[in-house]
């Protein structure tokens, strides 16, 4: 990284902010520093490189526990403590307090990249942070607070922590002993502030506190840190609340007495809708929102309608005081939310950041618990959001409802929630405004967000959009997220040409959210990252996903060659839709089948049967229908009759569930989605549903039934060969050449321009992703040569023999010819 461009005073925060793209965060708030520390800060960058600062002329201050309580309490592993009597740095981590590293303090601002490498390559911390050694009490004061529920908890979690700062000090036998006496002990603004203005419900005012009160108020016992309440609510607040929901949403019903958990287990998960927003992804977006608004209005209106614990909205207030905004701006917040902890939490992280920031005037927060698509919007100047993850396929019909309904003519093949969210954040803001959204990456692609781009297109213009590749950043997430800062504006002259995109591999997404905050010629030598420009024309309304700038090439490339795309040459179409497992069995318990019951089943073709570009009898599908389509069983008594063992061992087992299906009470036995077109034998292509280089295979009998996967059919009838009448395109060579191109490595690395990746590397082999990928015509003789014709044919027959690692090589070379994309 290079930082010539950067001024550098290593004893001031602000410098070592400004060289590293880190945010700076005062580290005590509206309270002074202590009378020995001339400057502190948090430099916030994700989790791993945060970091406390602390510039101090006591070089014992810097050897002392007392920092450490700091930055344990503040949620970051390191502080750096500079000295300026002795020009040194001291280095330490609360986990290892006896540690003390001692460097001479940097001349250059080289070295303060060469610490924050340190940091980020530093191993995992010895000891439970400050989150996970609160979240044990927690689980205790829902075992205790039981049927009241998990909102009176987090009450009470505040609650104790308010009071064990006013306790320290205080003689032991003063402290209080129940919840009741806790609460009691509190202020009436800290009572307002927790939400217990009403004494706690009847059987939990009376509950022991005292060994809870003893947690938060001693020091830890293996590292001597001492949590500050202060300091854990202005910089882990959100982290906090976030654990702490996550510990409901897994454990509903909360623990027996003495069974709670000491750490919560590595395999936990969290539902897979579930996303809580980094507070230095939430900081970056409301950094380059206010950066987009063309005037700060005089009042400033700010929306979350997904807020959860705040984190947008108080980080934005964090941002608004750093830029000195809050003074002469009324700042007005506004949070929705589904959820009555989010509303709880959202509400209290708000109120307590508008007293620790100083800010007595001002409109007060506005948290409302709703279901944002049941209510209009407030009409605001920025909206900041990350709205649920849910697909249209998880939708419950009340939600596919509400997002056709919100999402009106737009509502088109099978909408995520997010577009919903999306749609409406665009209506609710005022000209000039912006949206900064994370949102997954399929909404940036899908057919089904075509209409959507398309009005966002015609009413505002892309600032930047963003993605981060692979799953480590929401590790819950089966898609990879992406981001994007919109502006709404209808006069087209004032449209900048350029969209920023921001690409990051896994595992540098922090790197990457510190390169936004850096002059584009500093962000490109970070390791990882991919910050640049592209014409406003890269983003039509087919595809707005951001690639790296390579394959931007690639696919100028591609669209130079003009080639058909792959929905010109096939029908690509899904397979059946079982509508329940017991339809699909394994070869095993189909053996085990009489023989008579065999004739009414399938081999099935898709993830579970191609392998290496083979199919293989692996699974089988029952699939009791004529080829006119008509169902070869008739009622009940006859499936018993002639499926006896089948309909014994797992029809019957099953038939409530499937007699539940719509449409489905009289005729449970039947499949969901049959698909007409594979009733009569056809041999054809095939795929998985998810896959890459080896996921296609040719069913020459026809006999497979495809499954979780899809049969590609030739969209041109009969194809002229030479030297013969025309013939179907299944008996020709044709089918050997696209058997061989579908398998290899480039076609899989030109799938990755236009697929959206999975967890596990695999691309999603829908229609919708792959009607546009550049798939050359290989029976009109015209577009490639007649030497790699024959090649291609020599290799898919290999490949369906069962030889297609050892023709693999060759194949890609082929293939990377014919694309002109060279060697890898």
């Amino acid at each position: 990284m290079s930082t010539r461009h950067c001024p550098w005073d290593p004893y001031t925060a602000t410098s070592w902010a400004k060289v590293l793209g880190m945010v700076h965060v005062p580290l005590f708030g509206k309270e002074k520093d202590p009378k020995d520390v001339r400057e502190s800060a948090i430099l916030l960058d994700g989790s791993k490189a945060s970091f406390a600062f602390l510039c101090t002329e006591s070089r014992k201050l810097a050897e002392e526990v007392r920092p450490l309580s700091w930055s344990w309490s503040s949620h970051v592993r390191h502080i750096a403590a500079v000295v300026p009597t002795n020009d040194s740095l001291y280095l330490r981590c609360w986990d290892r307090p006896e540690v003390t590293r001692r460097f001479r303090l940097p001349k250059q601002a080289v070295g303060a990249v060469s610490l924050l490498q340190e940091l980020e390559a530093a191993s995992e911390p010895t000891r439970p942070d400050v989150i996970r050694y609160i979240l044990e009490p927690f689980r205790q004061i829902r075992q205790r607070v039981n049927s009241k529920g998990a909102l009176w908890a987090v009450r009470l979690l505040n609650s104790l922590l308010l009071s064990a700062e006013r306790l320290r000090g205080t003689p032991s036998e003063r402290w209080p002993k129940t919840f009741a006496e806790v609460v009691a002990g509190l202020g009436v603004k800290d009572r307002r502030l927790c939400g217990v203005c009403d004494d706690p419900p009847e059987g939990v005012g009376e509950q022991n506190a005292q060994d809870l009160i003893h947690r938060f108020v001693q020091p830890e016992p293996y590292t001597g840190c001492q949590i500050m309440p202060s300091l854990l609510f202005r910089h882990a607040a959100s982290n906090l609340y976030q654990e702490a929901h996550l510990e409901i949403e897994r454990n509903p019903q909360g623990y027996l007495p003495g069974l709670e958990p000491v750490e919560e287990p590595s395999s936990s998960r969290s539902p897979r809708d579930v996303r809580f927003t980094p507070p230095n992804l939430a900081r970056a977006l409301i950094q380059r929102s206010l950066d987009c608004l063309t005037s700060m209005p005089k009042e400033l209106t700010v929306l979350d309608p997904a807020c959860g614990s705040g984190v947008f909205l108080t980080e934005l207030l964090h941002e608004l005081q750093s830029r000195g905004l809050l003074q002469n701006h009324s700042v007005r917040v506004i949070g929705y939310d589904i959820s009555e902890i989010s509303e709880y939490t959202a509400r209290f992280c708000l109120e307590y950041t508008k007293r620790d920031l100083g800010l007595s005037r001002g409109p007060p927060p506005e948290v409302e618990r709703c279901d944002s698509l049941d209510r209009e919007w407030a009409e605001a100047d920025i909206i900041l959001m990350n709205p649920p993850f849910i697909s249209w396929e998880r939708l419950d019909s009340e939600q596919r409802r509400k997002a056709a309904s919100v999402l009106g003519p737009l509502a088109e093949k099978r909408p995520d929630l997010a577009m919903a969210f999306f749609f409406k954040a665009v209506q609710s803001l005022r000209p000039g405004g912006v949206l900064a959204s994370v949102l997954p990456a399929p909404v940036l692609s899908s057919r089904s967000a075509v209409g959507l781009r398309e009005r966002l297109r015609a009413s505002g213009r892309l600032d930047l959009v963003g993605r981060f590749e692979g799953y480590r950043f929401f590790p819950t997430s089966l898609v990879e997220t992406a981001f994007l800062v919109y502006q709404k504006e209808r006069d087209v002259k004032r449209r900048s040409q350029t969209v920023e995109v921001l690409i990051s591999r896994e595992g540098a997404e922090d790197a990457a959210l510190r390169a936004l905050r850096l002059a584009p010629t500093e962000a490109e030598t970070i390791e990882g990252v991919e910050r640049f420009t592209r014409s406003a024309r890269a983003f039509p309304s087919e595809t707005w996903r951001p690639l790296r700038r390579r394959d931007y090439e690639k696919r100028d490339h591609l669209a130079s060659l003009e080639l058909p795309r792959a929905s010109d040459l096939f029908h690509i179409r899904q397979g059946a839709r079982l509508g329940h497992r017991v339809f699909l069995l394994r070869d095993q318990q189909y053996g085990e089948l009489g023989r008579k019951e065999k004739a009414y089943f399938r081999p099935a073709a898709g993830g579970g049967s191609i392998r290496d570009g083979q199919l293989a009898k692996s699974e089988y599908v029952f699939y009791p229908y004529a080829a006119d389509g008509s169902s070869l069983i008739q009622d009940e008594r006859e499936l018993r009759s002639k499926l006896p063992s089948y309909y014994r061992s797992y029809l019957m087992p099953a038939k409530a569930e499937l007699a539940a299906r719509r449409g489905f009470a009289d005729k449970w036995w039947e499949l969901y989605r049959k698909r007409s077109w594979q009733l009569a034998l056809s041999p054809d292509l095939v795929s998985t549903y998810f896959g890459g280089s080896g996921s296609f295979a040719f069913d020459g009998s026809g006999e497979y039934v495809v499954v979780n996967g899809h049969a590609w059919l030739w969209a041109h009838g009969m194809v002229a060969v030479p030297g013969s009448q025309s013939l179907p395109f299944e008996q020709t060579p044709g089918v050997w050449a696209y058997l061989a191109l579908l398998n290899s490595s480039c076609f899989e690395e030109v799938l990755c321009l236009f697929s959206i990746p999975l967890q596990g590397g695999q691309m999603r082999l829908e229609r919708r992703f792959l009607a546009n990928v550049p798939l050359p015509d290989l029976c009109s003789g015209s577009q490639i040569s007649h030497e790699h014709f024959g090649q291609l044919v020599k290799f898919g027959k290999a490949i369906h023999a069962g030889r297609l690692r050892d023709v693999f090589p060759d194949l890609d070379c082929v293939v990377r010819l014919i694309y002109g994309l060279g060697s890898r």
